[in-house]
């Protein structure tokens, strides 16, 4: 089917156009976004639109241009949420200010990473970042697929065959002194030993 030039045939122009992307919450007064297939959107991700007019923004940055046409974002100000739900784009929601405000926010809300919660987080993914030797031959000799491997061990399966590569380009760097050197020994007898 034809369209008239200028059409918009996808996209947000408009506050009510982001609000019928969302699932509105009438007790909260949140607007929950979701992705195009209707789906929530994941926590540990920035959430970035398609606004016509402005370009790719964040949800939240969208949200707060759309309610305030006729104003700018002054250079260097952020817009987070003053509700604690993750995805809400409720312009009554979203607040700009500096960075130095939203991190005072932050820390009101409990939500801000401090030294101790960085510190706990790095200790509980440093438990996976180094395997011992004996788990590093156990992986390398392993029949397991690198999936099955890394479950076993509890690390992903990129770092399981990370780690598999890394071995394999250590055995192959140490100099063999003999061809018999390359291969484990198993049943075959040294000429050494039958000449003996």
């Amino acid at each position: 089917m034809s369209h008239e030039k200028g059409t918009r045939l996808d996209g947000i122009a408009s506050l009510e156009d982001l609000r019928q992307r969302c699932v509105v919450d009438e007790d909260a007064g949140c607007w929950h976004l979701r992705t195009a297939r209707g789906r929530a959107l994941p926590q540990d991700q920035r959430h970035v639109i398609w606004v016509h007019g402005i370009g790719h923004v964040t949800a939240t940055r969208a949200a707060w241009l759309l309610a305030h046409p006729a104003r700018q974002l002054r250079n260097g100000w952020v817009c987070y949420r003053s509700c604690d739900s993750y995805d809400c784009v409720a312009p009554q929601h979203i607040v700009s200010g500096t960075r130095k405000a939203w991190g005072m926010h932050m820390a009101r809300s409990g939500k801000a990473v401090t030294t101790a919660k960085a510190q706990a987080n790095r200790q509980g993914r440093r438990s996976t970042w180094k395997l011992t030797a004996e788990l590093k031959r156990w992986l390398l000799e392993s029949p397991q697929t690198g999936i099955d491997a890394a479950h076993a061990l509890g690390i992903t399966q990129g770092r399981a065959n990370a780690i598999r590569a890394q071995e394999r380009i250590e055995l192959s760097a140490r100099p063999a002194r003999s061809v018999f050197d390359l291969a484990p020994v198993r049943g075959r007898v040294r000429a050494a030993e039958v000449q003996s």
